[in-house]
C-alpha cells in the first residue's frame, strides 16, 4: 500500500488516499488528460500519436473499439494505452483487441491520425499538416530506407493503467509474458490523494508506478561478461534507443555547438549538387546548432527562434532548393566535429561500463 506524506522540514501529515469515483473524476477527462499532458509518468520518451481513435473497418463492417491513447515508444514501437478509473478484470482482453486492431497502422494513417488531433487538442494558429505530421513521427522514429513499417508496427507494446489490477489480470498478463516474450505488456498502477488544506476544496495529487513486469534485483547484480556478451548487449540496447536520445542522455553534444550537413553518400549527385548551391548562396543557410531538446534538436540560422527535427529541416533543404527529397536517414546527413549523429550516438556508454 502506498503511503503519501506531506511535509515541511520537521512537520508532516498524512495525505488520505481517495479514488476517482470518490472525486467524481473521469477516464477521458481527467485520467487521460494527465498522461497527455505528461506522458513521462508512465514512459519518459513516449509520443503521443491520437487518443480515442474509433474508425476501424473490413469488407464485412465496422467496429466500434476505442483505445485510450496511440503512441510511439523510444525503441519505435507503437504503443496502445489503455485506462481505466476502477478496478476492471477485463482491461488486458480489451488491450489486447486494441493491438490486434493498432497493427494494421502504416505510417500515413498514423500521420493523419495525429495532424488531426493535434489541432484538435492544441487548437494552433498554424495548424498541423499531414505532411508536417508525417515528418514528425518519421524524425521521431529515424526512418530510413530500411524502415519497415508493416514490421514496425505489427507488434504493438500494450500499456494497462489502473488504480489496482485483480489477480486474474496479473496472472494473465504474467503467462502472456512466459508464452509470447515478444510481446510487450506492462500495468501502470496510479494512486490518487487528497491533500490537506485547510480549503473547503482539497488538493489531489496522484503518483503512477509499474507493477508489472517488476524490475528483477538480480539484473542489477554486476558479473563478468565476455567480450561477446557485452558486444551483444550493447548493440541491443543501441537498435532500441534513438540516436538523438543516447546524445542528449549522455551530453556527446554541448548544446549550442555548431553541426555540418552533407547528405552525399544518400543522395544521387545532381540532387546534392543543387542541394549545395542552394545553400551557399547565404551564409546563414549554413549555420546549424545543436539544441538539447529531445524533439527538435537543431536550431537553424535562417530561422534561428524556431527549432527543427533532423527529418524536418532536411525536407526544408530540399524543397526551398527545389530537388525531390528521396528516402534516406537524416542523422547520418548531420555531422558535429566529423562524425555523424548516428555514430555519435554509438559513443553513449554501455550500461555495463563502470
Amino acid at each position: 500500500m502506498v503511503k503519501l506524506l506531506q511535509v515541511d522540514k520537521t512537520s508532516s501529515v498524512v495525505c488520505e488516499q481517495t479514488t476517482m469515483t470518490e472525486q467524481d473524476l473521469r477516464e477521458v477527462a481527467n485520467l487521460e488528460t494527465w498522461i497527455v499532458d505528461h506522458p513521462e509518468v508512465i514512459d519518459p520518451k513516449m509520443k503521443i500519436v491520437t487518443t480515442q481513435f474509433n474508425r476501424w473497418a473490413s469488407e464485412e463492417g465496422s467496429a466500434l473499439e476505442r483505445p485510450d491513447i496511440i503512441g510511439l515508444s523510444d525503441s519505435g514501437e507503437l504503443v496502445v494505452i489503455e485506462l481505466k478509473r476502477i478496478k476492471d478484470k477485463t482491461v488486458h482482453l480489451q488491450a489486447l483487441t486494441y493491438a490486434a486492431l493498432a497493427s494494421s497502422f502504416t505510417l500515413d494513417v498514423l500521420a493523419q491520425e495525429h495532424a488531426a488531433w493535434h489541432n484538435k487538442q492544441f487548437q494552433p494558429t498554424d495548424p498541423m499538416t499531414e505532411v508536417q505530421a508525417k515528418e514528425e513521427l518519421e524524425s521521431f522514429l529515424e526512418v530510413d530506407d530500411e524502415f519497415d513499417e508493416e514490421l514496425a508496427f505489427a507488434l504493438p507494446k500494450i500499456m494497462l493503467v489502473a488504480p489496482e489490477f485483480p489477480a486474474q489480470v496479473l496472472t494473465t498478463v504474467q503467462w502472456l509474458n512466459e508464452v509470447a516474450p515478444d510481446l510487450t505488456i506492462e500495468c501502470h498502477q496510479y494512486h490518487l490523494f487528497t491533500v490537506p488544506t485547510g480549503e473547503t476544496v482539497a488538493n489531489l495529487v496522484v503518483s503512477f508506478n509499474r507493477t508489472f513486469p517488476v524490475e528483477d534485483i538480480s539484473q542489477l547484480r554486476l558479473r563478468a561478461q565476455s567480450p561477446r556478451v557485452t558486444a551483444a548487449k550493447e548493440q541491443q540496447k543501441t537498435r532500441r534507443q534513438r540516436s538523438v536520445s543516447r546524445i542528449l542522455d549522455h551530453d556527446l553534444i554541448p548544446h549550442g555547438a555548431s553541426l555540418d550537413f552533407d547528405p552525399s553518400g544518400q543522395v544521387n549527385q545532381e540532387s546534392v549538387s543543387t542541394l549545395e548551391a542552394w545553400l551557399d548562396q547565404d551564409p546563414t543557410r549554413r549555420d546549424f546548432t545543436w539544441n538539447s531538446h529531445s524533439q527538435k534538436p537543431l536550431k537553424w540560422g535562417v530561422e534561428p527562434e524556431k527549432e527543427w527535427t533532423a527529418n524536418s529541416l532536411c525536407n526544408e533543404f530540399f524543397k526551398r532548393a527545389g530537388v525531390p527529397r528521396g528516402k534516406f536517414n537524416a542523422n547520418k546527413a548531420w555531422f558535429y566535429q566529423g562524425e555523424n549523429l548516428a555514430l555519435v550516438a554509438e559513443r553513449a556508454p554501455s550500461d555495463l561500463e563502470i
